[in-house]
């Protein structure tokens, strides 16, 4: 099975041990320290990695004039709990049907991909409404990302761009707002693995480049 049908099929939370409510509450990298809830698509990949990953291969980003509300589906939400006390707040809040903050995400589309949103507010809620098996949710649509997976390329683990016929470095986390300096077209590993397994292809290295640069670092090294 390839990561688009693992995608289609949709999120999964793994509940792992030995964790601690006490992480902060500003570190969302310490998510599954403090939560004990990883969020996955197909038992492989991180939901916010595979975000990450998205986001590093969109060809345009547009933010919507009016704010559009509507239910998704909630298996297509890529949302990862990463604070103990608000995912409990959130749990209990759904079991009690109160109502919930906005949730605010961003609208993801491209080829054979399934219609995807990354949420940049309300992870907690989302991750509530799985665990109470709600097949669908409201959301509040900000912008689209439109995923580009044919005119962006990997070489030597940096990111580049080919929609205006030439490559160009360009950022992962703002390729579409044009070329960078090389080194902050830089790649996350993991990152670069999943956007590898979308259909972004790897292109050889130019040797004589690759040969300056590892010059000129010997000769700085020298001096």
């Amino acid at each position: 099975m390839n990561l688009i049908d693992l995608i289609q099929a949709g999120t999964i939370d793994v509940r792992l041990p030995s964790v601690s409510p006490l992480a902060s509450d500003d570190d969302r990298s310490a998510a599954l320290n403090s939560t004990g809830v990883l969020t996955v698509i197909g038992g492989a990949f991180q939901v916010d990695r595979l975000a990450a990953a998205l986001i590093a291969t969109t060809g345009k980003c547009t933010s919507l004039d009016g704010q559009i509300t509507q239910q998704v589906e909630t298996r297509h939400v890529l949302a990862q709990p990463w604070n103990y006390n608000r995912m409990v707040s959130a749990i209990t809040a759904r079991r009690e049907e109160r109502p919930s903050g906005p949730i605010e995400v961003m609208r993801v589309s491209g080829a054979r991909l399934p219609t995807l949103y990354i949420v940049l507010a309300g992870e907690h809620d989302v991750f509530a409404a799985r665990q109470a098996g709600d097949e669908q949710i409201s959301v509040q649509i900000l912008g689209d990302y439109q995923c580009d997976f044919q005119n962006h390329f990997i070489q030597a683990g940096h990111l580049l761009d080919f929609s205006s016929g030439e490559l160009t470095p360009v950022s992962p986390s703002e390729p579409w707002t044009g070329a960078v300096p090389l080194e902050e077209a830089k790649l996350a590993l993991d990152v670069m693995q999943i956007i590898q397994a979308l259909g972004v292809r790897v292109i050889a290295s130019d040797r004589s480049d690759q040969d300056k640069r590892e010059r000129a670092s010997g000769h700085d090294n020298d001096g």
